[in-house]
């Protein structure tokens, strides 16, 4: 598909007011279940669940988990001019629904419209730029592809088909983006973006560019499925091992061995770093020393710099007190809620 990588997002929604929910949040995922949660129930990963999720990833490829499919091409009608603004929600949805397919009229329907009427085109000559966080989260990224789907849908739907576009293209950039980097969170959110926006080219012929454009669409739909599929469980077995202080070491070796992914090696990384938030026993007393021991061995051995970069960021937000300790694994375990929502 092709897009303008360097298409400026001038996006004023889904800022810093939105970690206002996340610690209220976090109070629905204690005490809940499941390594790989079923459509619409929450994420928890549990202690119990660190033996199984350590086997799934021990006989998992993750060459094979992360290879991603081939993407399809997308000419689709030309782009309008100019720049894409979000507006704020009126109603407080920061958090809309991939529902271009609820029947008209619908309370659902309704809410993609109203989300959808957020977005607006700027002239090129003069941009606005509006406050926004510079490396937003990835539930923030795939949040606001959602935001741009919904307009996309809208605009096509009245035949405004350059407007939507530019929109469909610009949840493109974001995916593509997600897509590069070695943050399994990020690649997650991307692959998830690319999906819809397959789904949505599929069923939408104008938009596509044609019935064979759509045909194209539904064609490379099931492979990016899966590989969100995979990539969701991945991450969940990652971090359940890591819940567990008996995978420590485990994962680090994970992280340390160079015949893998760098990617897969980030999530260890990560796994080892934060899996903490998700023991009830590290989280109120504190990181284990056995857990900063291992860090600080995988931190001296020769590691790729985003590796490195994990664990350095994980370490300055686990070396707190008590409350600053809570706040943050309420906000990393709802940050991921958000992600893993359908």
């Amino acid at each position: 598909m092709a897009f303008d990588i360097h298409k400026k997002l001038l996006v004023g929604a889904l800022g810093c007011g939105v970690f206002f929910i996340l610690g209220f949040l976090a109070l629905f995922l204690i005490g809940r279940r499941g390594v790989t949660p079923t459509a619409g129930e929450p994420e928890m990963l549990m202690l119990g669940q660190a033996a199984q999720s350590w086997d799934s990833i021990s006989a998992a490829s993750a060459r094979d988990v992360l290879t991603m499919p081939e993407v399809p091409t997308w000419t689709g009608p030309p782009r309008a001019a100019g720049y894409l603004r979000i507006l704020p929600s009126l109603n407080g949805d920061e958090l809309p629904a991939f529902a271009d397919t609820f029947p008209a009229g619908s309370p659902e329907q309704k809410g993609v419209v109203r989300t959808a009427q957020r977005v607006m085109v700027e002239e090129a000559s003069t941009p606005t730029r509006t406050a926004g966080l510079p490396h937003p989260p990835p539930f923030v990224v795939f949040y606001r592809a959602r935001i741009f789907f919904a307009a996309a849908d809208d605009w096509s739907r009245h035949g405004d088909l350059s407007e939507a576009a530019l929109a469909l293209d610009t949840a493109l950039a974001l995916a593509r983006v997600s897509l590069r980097t070695s943050d399994l969170d990020r690649v997650l959110a991307g692959a998830r973006i690319e999906r819809d926006a397959l789904d949505l080219l599929s069923r939408d012929t104008l938009l596509a560019g044609g019935v064979t454009g759509a045909k194209q669409a539904a064609q490379a739909l099931e492979a990016w499925a899966r590989l969100a599929k995979q990539v969701e469980a991945a991450d969940h077995w990652m971090m359940a091992a890591g819940s567990s202080n008996l995978y420590d070491d485990s994962l680090a070796r994970v992280a340390a061995d160079s015949t893998l992914p760098v990617l897969w090696r980030a999530a260890a990384a990560e796994a080892v770093a934060m899996g903490w938030v998700f023991n009830s026993g590290e989280a109120g007393q504190g990181v284990t020393e056995g857990r900063r021991a291992t860090l600080k061995r995988l931190r001296e051995s020769h590691l790729p710099d985003s590796v490195n970069a994990v664990i350095d960021r994980a370490a300055a937000i686990g070396n707190v007190g008590f409350m600053d300790r809570l706040k943050a694994m309420a906000n990393y375990r709802a940050q991921r809620e958000l992600l893993f929502r359908p």
